[in-house]
């Protein structure tokens, strides 16, 4: 039916009614205006309906203003175009969200995105950054409409943004549609969560306004169709000292700290303490802002040394900040308060995991999660999936749970017994696998959980299954090869502590595993003790490969001593072994034990006949065993061939996640391809970025030092000092300052080998230096002999190490 069929015949109170209708009155509201019955009402309204052709009030309206029926000067029209609040402080951080968001409410087809995160996270903040920015692209207005305080209908609050007069929820549609039409609009609807199951009601509307976009924050996902969803976590965290006044997370910090205090002007050590802080918050800017509160009264190492303790201090008493937001806890309160009770108790389960987080797997057997409890966690945002199929929390959020589940005694000790029980049946499984492989793939897997494990050989320990630590004990072997070497030989020094008479074989595999460990930690003389302990436990065992694979270190280490002729014995020893056929397959043993001769040989300086076995090597192309084959071209002074090799080495190592190798690799090649004034640099600049692919800073510092501390061993001082040099500054620019202070006392412990003056020298920079850690200082001085007692004298530590290992 085309608009010049329609009758004009309307009276004047067909008129008025169809104008009331199209204000959004209910039929109610409609008879009190006019003063007719309501059924009078509903008959001018089917009368209404058939002239116009509709079949509804909304058609009704609109149908209506196309024929120029209504007065387009009716009250019930938007008076206002903006009503974003002023902000009082500047906008930091966040431009690759802001482009994302802007990339999203540029696209015709995306009319809702909600940003999604836990409170404290800036969301609000973020859409009036957002909503700023974008108004152009909105001729007839933005609009903030606030819901922290909202409850019933959203519609209305919406209506009372915009001063029109709604009726009911039926007519709230007609009405906003009837002021929005043809208008090009975005709302802003802040702090959704808790109105997400009557968010049907803004589908509604943007069906009938087709010109209108929302942006939502939610801590809560709104479960509607056309939903976009846009993850908001914490802002980025200073990843070294190099770029920091370019980072959000740092200058809203500073921002914060100078309006607490107008002379705030941090030193270099307070810039990476605050650092670690972001780190410490995960970046969240609530947690921030009320951390810098504190600078007035606390120094930011006292704030850092407390946040580490507890969640308490970040509260405020600002009277404007609402009051779920001041302090983390009442945050985390609320968004706790949102969780069904059995999803409460999953919760709590979960504070048991590590850092690292869980798989689904693992939330199932240990806290009982299901997909849909695991699904809502999710949805509220306190957890986050990863790309490798885990689930994490943010660092504050783990805090907070895990204090909780601590309270709760006997849920505790119910969840400890089942994580022990689930992590030693996934070590046993990996073992298995490991045995027969090389397969980085288990490596992996391996790493991902490894975190996990000291809870879990505890709860064995504690139970007495000797018999099951003897077959783990062979996660050694997976701990060499992803570098954590101190952490598991701690659980096996305190697992032999706990072993009698009787457990010689559970004692002779452990002591096989220390000796491994004390050659990574350059500790040689108990490297010799352990390796010969084991072997006249196990040599004639089903476990002697165990004990052959220390024997082989054991070799190696004697050939770069000087000792060549102990070497080479050893090795025909060790290798006989090899021709057994009672020891099984154990790849990772025998790859060792073959190893041995070559790399022994290149360190008696054979490099002519360790080369071709070197070349033979029977290992995968990313084992730091192939750095050797580098160092022999390098000796031979084959420097093309040598970069082949170790751009091979690198390449293969980053893709495995086998960082050993990518430090050795990335070093070499720092050495043999930069110029003598940039070498320095370079090397520092290879330590950082390994920082930043790898999620295990520690993992990185501690290779790095070993490679500094067997070069300095092997009597390649100058190279040794150079790394050991750009280990410290690497941790130092990226803010690791109580790792500095604690692999520079290493160094100093090193240097009496070579250089005793200038290990008194390092000492002493140690003892004086105010910012060094008390931990440290009391070493340094058990060490000396001497008061641990700081001086005044600020920033000497790097300085003099500067002068003694470059100098």
């Amino acid at each position: 039916m085309t608009d010049a069929l329609i009758g004009t015949d309307f009276s004047e109170r067909e008129i008025e009614i169809l104008s009331l209708l199209a204000d959004g009155l209910s039929n109610k509201e409609i008879a009190d205006r006019t003063g007719i019955t309501l059924y009078t009402v509903k008959w001018y309204l089917k009368q209404l309906y058939s002239k116009l052709y509709v079949n509804n009030r909304t058609q009704a309206a609109t149908k209506a203003r196309e024929l120029g029926l209504l007065d387009e000067t009716s009250d019930n029209s938007i008076q206002i175009v903006n009503n974003l609040p002023h902000l009082l402080t500047p906008f930091l951080g966040r431009q690759e969200e802001l482009q994302q968001l802007e990339q999203a409410i540029s696209d015709d087809s995306v009319r809702l995105v909600t940003i999604h995160g836990l409170g404290g996270m800036g969301k609000t903040r973020l859409a009036l950054e957002a909503a700023q920015r974008f108004s152009p692209m909105f001729s007839d207005g933005v609009f903030f409409i606030p819901f922290a305080k909202v409850h019933g209908d959203p519609l209305r609050a919406i209506g009372e943004t915009l001063k029109l007069q709604l009726g009911n929820h039926d007519s709230s549609i007609d009405a906003l549609a009837t002021a929005l039409y043809g208008k090009k609009c975005l709302f802003v609807l802040d702090n959704f969560e808790h109105l997400a199951d009557k968010s049907p009601y803004l589908v509604d509307l943007l069906r009938h306004v087709p010109g209108l976009k929302m942006l939502v924050t939610s801590r809560e996902l709104l479960h509607i169709q056309g939903e976009h969803v846009f993850r908001l976590g914490g802002l980025t965290v200073p990843d070294s000292l190099i770029d920091l006044e370019q980072n959000g997370a740092y200058l809203l910090f500073l921002q914060r700290a100078h309006m607490v205090d107008a002379t705030f002007t941090p030193t270099r050590d307070e810039q990476a303490s605050i650092a670690l802080i972001c780190k410490a918050v995960g970046g969240m800017p609530l947690a921030i802002e009320l951390a810098a509160g504190w600078t007035s009264v606390l120094s930011v190492h006292e704030t850092l040394k407390r946040l580490q303790k507890s969640l308490d201090l970040l509260a405020s008493d600002e009277q404007d900040r609402p009051e779920r937001q001041q302090s983390v806890r009442a945050t985390f309160d609320y968004s706790w308060g949102m969780l069904a009770p059995d999803a409460q108790k999953t919760l709590l389960s979960l504070g048991i995991f590590d850092v690292t987080g869980f798989t689904f797997t693992a939330a199932e057997s240990i806290a009982g999660a299901t997909p849909k409890i695991i699904k809502q966690l999710r949805d509220t945002a306190i957890i986050q999936a990863t790309e490798e199929k885990r689930f994490v929390f943010h660092p504050l959020i783990r805090q907070f749970i895990t204090e909780q589940l601590q309270a709760d005694e006997m849920l505790y000790h119910s969840i400890a017994e089942k994580y022990g029980q689930f992590y030693f049946d996934f070590v046993m499984e990996h073992i298995e696998e490991f045995r027969n492989s090389f397969d980085i793939r288990v490596i992996r897997s391996f790493f991902g959980e490894a975190f996990n494990l000291d809870i879990a050989w505890f709860y064995v320990l504690s139970k007495e299954r000797f018999e099951w630590l003897l077959q783990a004990v062979e996660v050694g072997y997976m701990a060499d090869v992803v570098s954590l070497w101190a952490e598991v030989n701690t659980l096996f020094s305190r697992t032999m502590r706990a072993l009698s008479p009787e457990h010689e074989l559970l004692r002779g595999r452990l002591l096989a595993f220390r000796a491994i460990f004390a050659f990574r930690f350059n500790k040689l003389d108990d490297l010799r003790d352990y390796a010969q302990t084991s072997w006249g436990i196990l040599q004639d065992t089903p476990y002697a490969l165990d004990t052959g694979a220390a024997m082989a270190y054991y070799a190696i280490g004697e050939a770069f001593l000087g000792d060549s002729k102990q070497s080479f014995a050893l090795l025909e020893q060790i290798e006989a072994l090899l021709e057994r056929d009672d020891l099984g397959q154990n790849a990772y043993a025998r790859s060792i034990i073959k190893a041995a001769r070559p790399v022994a040989l290149f360190f008696a300086g054979h490099s002519e006949k360790a080369l071709p076995l070197l070349e033979k090597l029977d290992v995968p192309p990313w084992h730091d065993l192939q750095i050797h084959l580098s160092e022999c071209y390098i000796s031979l002074n084959r420097i093309d061939d040598a970069r082949e090799a170790l751009e091979i080495l690198y390449s293969a190592a980053l893709d495995s996640g086998y960082y050993k190798s990518a430090m050795s690799a990335a070093f070499y090649l720092a050495i043999i391809d930069s110029s003598q004034d940039e070498l320095a640099d370079n090397v520092v600049r290879a330590c950082i970025e390994l920082t930043r692919i790898s999620s295990y800073r520690p993992i990185i510092a501690q290779i790095a030092h070993y490679q500094g501390t067997q070069l300095m061993m092997r009597g390649h001082h100058n190279w040794g000092k150079l790394l050991l040099r750009g280990n410290l500054q690497m941790l130092h620019l990226i803010g690791e300052t109580f790792l500095m202070y604690r692999f520079a006392f290493r160094i100093a412990r090193l240097m009496q080998k070579f250089q005793p003056e200038d290990a008194e020298q390092l000492f002493n920079a140690l003892r004086n230096d105010p910012q060094c850690p008390q931990s440290v200082r009391d070493r340094v001085a058990k060490h000396l002999g001497r008061s641990a007692t700081a001086t005044s004298t600020g920033g000497l530590i790097l300085n003099t190490f500067d002068d003694v290992l470059l100098g």
